[in-house]
């Protein structure tokens, strides 16, 4: 090694390009990292690295705890792992100043998420993803609710990789690396079946994404609409603890739990067995079929459309209301004999309707409003506020209002 290079600087910048190069790192995996390291260490990437001491380190790692005790300990982690990295490449870095973390304890103790959707909310859970009119957004939640996957696992899953002939699914790409196959549940089966018979021929992934050929994007949130809809706060993964959770109630063997989460183990005489998917198709097939049983739904088919379809088939009754009123136009100026109009149609809607009870009605009827016109949504809003209509507003975004009925 010549003088010029052992009085050259290193840059913490030229670290992480080395280590992306030489580590087959997965695309999610450079992401967090990039993102990490250009939030909290801007500052660091063109100084040399040797200069980063761990007095530095210690007082960065309180500078990011104080926004959030896992941030902060995941960021010292890379750090700790570019470090380590540059010692083996470079001779010049001799020391990894993030130690002084674990030599001083000051790690964080960040408690691990048990987070799950329990009995008590598991009917209302199922209910409102089987009334999403989103049918990626619905059907990814059951596929992963139902099967136990990560999301991003569910997501990109392949039409190519779903067997009909012998009722499996096969995941390649999985967090630990190593394929997982699991056996198709009768429910599981249908949905998959529903959607086959709805593709394009040339569709490559199970859930399509808004290009071409892509599956849904990574930073789908899909789940916020369902939370709001159903009440349960929840996040794709409490699905895959919520799938965990039913099969120890069923108090089904944790090795067999292991190999349908995909988990690996340390244990010796573990690693002797081999894997075969028609084990897993019974213990799987009673982990669906109690979460249904929990659901109301046990027993029941896959309904054909969803909720939001029906009301579609019942929607000219929402928009007559609507069409015959001088309210339609967005430049109408809307006056209390307009209101008095509107209020008068959804009475008379109801009375033909034979029922005197306006919420069994709105039940049994499942009709839809949609207002394009703000004054058009006060007047509803002053409605339900009064009791004559029973609605919850949902924005669009696009100064659209969508009224649906509020079961």
């Amino acid at each position: 090694m010549t003088q010029e290079q052992v009085n050259r600087i290193l840059t913490l910048r030229e670290v992480w390009a080395e280590y992306q190069r030489f580590r087959n790192l997965k695309p999610n995996t450079v992401k967090g990292y990039r993102n990490c390291i250009q939030r909290w260490f801007p500052d660091w990437l063109d100084c040399d690295i040797t200069t980063i001491t761990a007095a530095l380190v210690e007082d960065r790692f309180q500078t990011i705890g104080k926004s959030a005790h896992a941030t902060a300990n995941l960021c010292m982690r890379i750090l700790r792992a570019l470090f380590t990295f540059a010692a083996v490449r470079h001779e010049a870095v001799s020391t990894n100043p993030v130690r002084r973390l674990s030599e001083m304890r000051s790690w964080y103790k960040v408690p691990r998420r048990k987070r799950f959707i329990g009995i008590q909310h598991m009917q209302a859970w199922f209910r409102t993803v089987l009334d999403c009119e989103d049918r990626n957004n619905r059907d990814l939640h059951l596929i992963l609710m139902l099967c136990g996957l990560r999301k991003n696992e569910g997501s990109q899953l392949k039409w190519a990789d779903v067997d009909f002939i012998s009722d499996t699914i096969t995941i390649q790409k999985t967090k630990n690396g190593d394929q997982l196959q699991l056996p198709m549940t009768t429910y599981v089966k249908q949905i998959l079946e529903r959607r086959r018979a709805h593709k394009k021929a040339d569709l490559t992934y199970v859930f399509r994404g808004r290009w071409k050929g892509k599956a849904v994007s990574e930073d789908y949130r899909g789940y916020l609409t369902i939370a709001e809809d159903s009440g349960v706060a929840f996040h794709f993964h409490d699905l895959r603890r919520t799938f965990a959770t039913v099969a120890d109630d069923l108090e089904i063997p944790v090795p067999t739990i292991k190999r349908l989460l995909n988990h690996r183990t340390n244990d010796v005489t573990f690693g002797y067995f081999c894997n075969s998917v028609e084990r897993l198709r019974k213990p799987m097939q009673a982990i669906n079929d109690e979460m249904l049983r929990r659901a109301g739904l046990a027993g029941l088919p896959l309904p054909a459309t969803p909720a939001a379809v029906q009301w579609e088939q019942t929607r000219p009754i929402g928009l007559e209301l609507l069409e015959s009123s001088p309210a339609k136009n967005a430049r109408a100026q809307i006056n209390h004999v307009d209101q008095l109009l509107i209020e008068a149609k959804i009475i008379q809607v109801l009375k033909a309707a034979g029922t005197g009870v306006r919420k069994d009605f709105y039940k049994k009827l499942g009709a839809q409003f949609v207002v394009n016109t703000r004054e058009m949504a006060r007047i509803l809003n002053e409605m339900t506020e009064r009791g004559l209509i029973e609605l919850c507003r949902i924005d669009t975004g696009r100064r659209c209002y969508r009224y649906k009925i509020a079961l």
